[in-house]
């Protein structure tokens, strides 16, 4: 068993997400795959569509999804008809998407298959339960750095990251840190009950000695800076949705935690490791070892060069 594979054998669904294109998302989904078909019954889905042939920005042949006989996938007709490998309908799910219904089906043959699975997270849900109902052990969902809200709904998360990020190796490391450290912010002990105006972003609460601010969508800097100039001198505690909820700059975020701020989530990314890779589409490379090290000691959690991660 491989250390990557072992950091996520106690979870069931495990989300896999990434930085950004190109950071090896794919790439770590095609590895737990190969390594988790044969040990479990294993299931496949993406929030929206993924696995396309060619990257849309760089015009570069992406990674495809493999998949091997008994494996259930979760995608919609028009992938199918596309795919190099056997299958059979197990049932459909009446999940519309822009490319069709999306259908469950069986691996009867080795190949490859595009993944086009729901774009709303309850109907992840729905189709996650399919999956647990047909048995599976296992569940992959494959995400996209645009697309990480279904994360706190799965029960791990690899994120993915690497030099696709950016040329600058430091400024990769940085970024990472600042994105793993929002999944560790920690979960709300008490929610207080509100009613939301649809004109406004959050909610305001103000006691004696703290300001409860309960945000209904997105976190953004604008809203956080306001409340610093509004709440001055007393704690401020902004409540939001889970970590993708939050688009703030790491300088808002530390001017904020310094003016007695605490942000805290309603559900909770269970981050288990971070891949990465040392390659770029864009022309960076980055010294593979140093890579891994840095990032390994920034993080403080398992850190793998999904390139060479060993069996």
């Amino acid at each position: 068993m491989s250390e990557l594979v072992y950091c996520i054998m106690d979870y069931r669904t495990i989300a896999v997400t990434g930085m950004c294109k190109n950071a090896g998302k794919t790439t770590t989904v095609n590895y737990l795959i190969k390594n988790l078909h044969e040990q479990h019954k294993l299931a496949l889905t993406s929030i929206g569509y993924d696995g396309e042939e060619t990257d849309e920005i760089t015009m570069l042949e992406k990674p495809r999804v493999d998949v091997f006989p008994g494996m259930l996938v979760a995608t919609c007709k028009s992938c199918l008809d596309i795919s190099t490998a056997g299958y059979k309908t197990i049932m459909k799910t009446g999940i519309l998407t822009v490319l069709g219904e999306i259908l469950v089906v069986e691996i009867m043959s080795l190949g490859i298959m595009e993944i086009s699975g729901p774009s709303m997270v309850a109907q992840l849900i729905d189709v996650c339960n399919i999956f647990n109902d047909l048995g599976c052990g296992k569940i992959i969902v494959d995400g996209s750095a645009e697309r990480q809200s279904f994360a706190s709904s799965m029960d791990c998360t690899i994120l993915a990251s690497g030099a696709a990020v950016s040329p600058d190796m430091n400024k990769v490391i940085r970024m990472t840190e600042y994105q793993c450290s929002l999944y560790a912010i920690p979960l709300c002990s008490d929610i207080p009950g509100c009613r939301f105006n649809e004109n406004r972003p959050y909610e305001t609460i103000v006691k004696p000695d703290e300001a409860i601010l309960i945000f209904r969508g997105p976190l953004v800097d604008e809203d956080l800076l306001d409340i610093m100039k509004k709440h001055k001198g007393i704690r401020k505690r902004a409540i939001v949705n889970d970590a993708a909820s939050i688009f703030i700059t790491q300088k808002t975020f530390r001017s904020f935690i310094a003016s007695e701020g605490l942000i805290c989530v309603r559900k909770k990314i269970n981050l288990a490791a971070v891949t990465i890779n040392p390659m770029s589409p864009y022309g960076s490379w980055f010294d593979k070892e140093l890579f891994l090290r840095e990032m390994t000691e920034c993080l403080g959690i398992p850190v793998f060069n999904i390139l060479e991660v060993k069996v």
